[in-house]
Order: structure tokens, then sequence, then C-alpha cells
């Protein structure tokens, strides 16, 4: 097939993201790759939010979210307030796709499991 202009091609995920659990105060890092004709502008949205990242976007002052020039999301100092889910869209003329990915913030600490067996010591009462 020919075409009289270049062909598009609807963006394609070359790398999604994946869930990540990530102790507090450490850095998440969310990759996202797409292809396509042209190639797709890719960016990242928290769910339930209006905020939008892009790579090479200006950083903020006091920011820990930043997007690379491939489409990888980083988050550093991670806070409890952080986790959630994390959308990447890739959007050309040719269409639009995205991915989620979790985010599970823990306290450095291990979590506790069902079934763990943890020694209860009782004072005596007066």
């Amino acid at each position: 097939m020919k075409c009289s202009r270049a062909c598009l091609t609807p963006p394609q995920f070359v790398i999604r993201p994946r869930d990540q659990i990530v102790s507090q105060g450490r850095t998440a890092t969310f990759p996202c790759e797409a292809k396509g004709n042209p190639q797709p502008a890719v960016f990242w949205q928290k769910e339930g939010s209006q905020i939008l990242l892009f790579p090479n976007q200006p950083q903020q002052p006091n920011s820990r979210f930043s997007v690379s020039p491939s489409g990888e999301l980083t988050i550093s100092s991670v806070q409890r307030a952080d986790a959630g889910f994390y959308i990447c869209q890739a959007l050309t003329v040719a269409g639009s796709i995205l991915a989620k990915a979790q985010l599970e913030v823990t306290d450095g600490e291990r979590k506790i499991l069902k079934g763990d067996f943890f020694p209860v010591q009782y004072q005596h009462m007066l």
C-alpha cells in the first residue's frame, strides 16, 4: 500500500508502566514509551488530578514530579499522599492510548501479612 502522504499509524506502547511498591522517602519511576507516526506525545496524569505532566516541562520549584524526554515519570521523595493510579497517555492525530499503573507507598517496614505471629506481652494489672 502506498501513501500519498506519510502513512499515519496510531500510537502503540513499546514499554508500559508497571505497578510499584515504594517506601516513603524513596524514588518511584514509571517508564512509558510509545511509537507511531507521527511520534506520539507522551504525558502523565495522576488519576483524579487535573494536572498533566509533560516531558521537558520546566520543573516547578519544590516539585517532586518530572517526566524524561523518553516518557519516564519520576517521583522523588515519595509520600503517602502520592499513592494511587498514574496514567500514561500517548497521543497523535492518528489516535490515543493509555496505560495505568499503581503506586503503593509503604512506611519502610515490612508489611504485616495475615497469619504472621506476634507475641503479645501482658502487663500485670494491679
